[in-house]
């Protein structure tokens, strides 16, 4: 309990910690005199809202899409605001605002609502990722806000982080992605990418198989490699991931920022063949356009045709000298 004003009319306040109701009777304790009890009681009311849950039991890990449905009374999604915290959130002022609203550690979509009850999406940013992490979700009705029973405590995520293979990866190239943090107890299931812009979020859970950014992403190794043969379009993106009986998590090459990562354009971007229908037994000419400056240690490979293979793999029919050696 704590006084927030000390004049001739003292305020005190103080936080229920049970979910349940009960009544309750106030004592004054006078420095130096008796305790005399305040002829005034109140019956506390029950938590509202009264509590959360998702379907993965009582674990959550940071990066991961949680479906949470909150459940009280009188629930507006509308007019009431949502924030999880770092913070207890009898620490927060009062906010006016009308919407379900997030802070800057979570992302939400609210997937169904009613008076009594919403689920909405959740997907904390990570911060201090080593350790696990308390979270409070805190409630605005009226202007008034409520700490919902039971802190969130959220584990590391799983796996923590990838790394490239190669520096400033290309359309084009046969793209790898390293990835940490997992174990036989926690190996991976599924894993795509998807494109960002700067207007909207892409959501890992919301994936459908129209849009992947690149169908050829597998899992090479379940415990420690996800790659792409041929890696195609160039951009932003969110490299998404799942493990066995985990929902969908994001996944960084930082373990502090969302997942984001930058493909740069082909290099070469385009080729010309002369005779534009090469036979067996033909000198074959081929032109190279290049977006980055030539290097004369620069070489071509021709190899099998193999979609599931990168060119680094495949199989080689022919390695070129250097222009300046031909």
């Amino acid at each position: 309990m704590c006084i927030r004003d000390r004049s001739t009319y003292p305020t005190f306040t103080f936080t229920p910690s049970t979910t349940t109701s009960y009544p309750v009777t106030f004592c004054y304790i006078k420095v130096g005199g008796t305790v005399a009890e305040v002829p005034r009681q109140m019956s506390l009311q029950p938590a509202n809202p009264q509590g959360w849950s998702h379907p993965y039991g009582s674990t959550q890990r940071i990066r991961e899409y949680l479906d949470i449905t909150v459940t009280g009374t009188g629930l507006s999604v509308v007019n009431d605001i949502l924030i999880i915290s770092s913070d207890p959130c009898e620490q927060y002022p009062i906010v006016e605002a009308s919407y379900l609203g997030f802070n800057t550690i979570s992302q939400r979509q609210i997937v169904t609502s009613t008076q009594t009850m919403f689920t909405l999406q959740v997907l904390p940013v990570p911060s201090a990722p080593s350790s696990p992490r308390t979270l409070y979700m805190c409630y605005n009705a009226a202007g008034v806000w409520y700490q919902v029973p039971r802190p969130m405590v959220y584990d590391v995520a799983t796996p923590t982080r990838f790394a490239f293979s190669r520096s400033n990866p290309r359309a084009g190239q046969h793209i790898k992605f390293s990835v940490s943090g997992l174990d036989s107890t926690s190996s991976l299931t599924g894993s795509f990418a998807l494109p960002l812009s700067a207007a909207t979020y892409a959501w890992c859970s919301n994936y459908t198989a129209g849009g992947a950014s690149d169908p050829s992403i597998r899992i090479a190794d379940s415990l420690s490699l996800i790659d792409s043969p041929y890696w195609s379009p160039e951009g932003l993106f969110a490299l998404c991931t799942q493990v066995i009986t985990r929902p969908v998590a994001d996944i960084d090459d930082s373990l502090d920022l969302p997942s984001s990562f930058t493909i740069s354009a082909p290099n070469p971007t385009s080729m010309s063949v002369y005779p534009v229908r090469p036979h067996v037994g033909q000198k074959v000419t081929f032109t190279i356009v290049l977006s980055v400056d030539y290097n004369f240690n620069d070489r071509v490979k021709v190899v099998n045709e193999d979609s599931t293979i990168g060119c680094d793999d495949a199989c080689l029919l022919y390695t070129s000298p250097s222009p300046r050696d031909s």
